[in-house]
Order: C-alpha cells, then sequence, then structure tokens
C-alpha cells in the first residue's frame, strides 16, 4: 500500500511568508471612458471596489459642470 502524499512547489519569491498592509492614504483619481448615463458614484464603487474605497467625488464632476473627466477621491 502506497503512502498518501501531496508535493506542492510553489515559485519563489521575496515577498514568502509576507503579511499584507494596508495604505490608509487618501488619493485623487482620474477616470475617462465613462459614458455619461454612467457618471455616479455608484459606477466608481464598482469599478474600484477591489482596489479602494471611494470618499467622494470632486465638485466638477459631482454637478457635471466638467464632463471630460470623472474625478474623485479614494
Amino acid at each position: 500500500r502506497a503512502a498518501k502524499f501531496r508535493l506542492l512547489i510553489h515559485p519563489w519569491s521575496r515577498l514568502a511568508g509576507a503579511e499584507p498592509v494596508s495604505l490608509r492614504k487618501s488619493v485623487d483619481i482620474e477616470i475617462t471612458g465613462i459614458p455619461e448615463h454612467g457618471w455616479d458614484i455608484s459606477s466608481a464603487v464598482q469599478l474600484l471596489a477591489p482596489f479602494c474605497l471611494v470618499d467622494r467625488l470632486a465638485p466638477e464632476t459631482l454637478n457635471g459642470s466638467d464632463m471630460s473627466v470623472f474625478w474623485l477621491t479614494a
């Protein structure tokens, strides 16, 4: 009867055994290519959800005065 075992091989990395750390900084983000019907904070939240939390929209984006770039702070 053969012994049961698993051999797992992973590529070596300098980050082996590292622990994730959250970076708690605010950044201003410009998003281009969002159609006009998608200019809402929920669109930005859905796009950026895996990477950061959306804090607020820029006044130009919020009131629709500048529709060239979707500006926000995350």
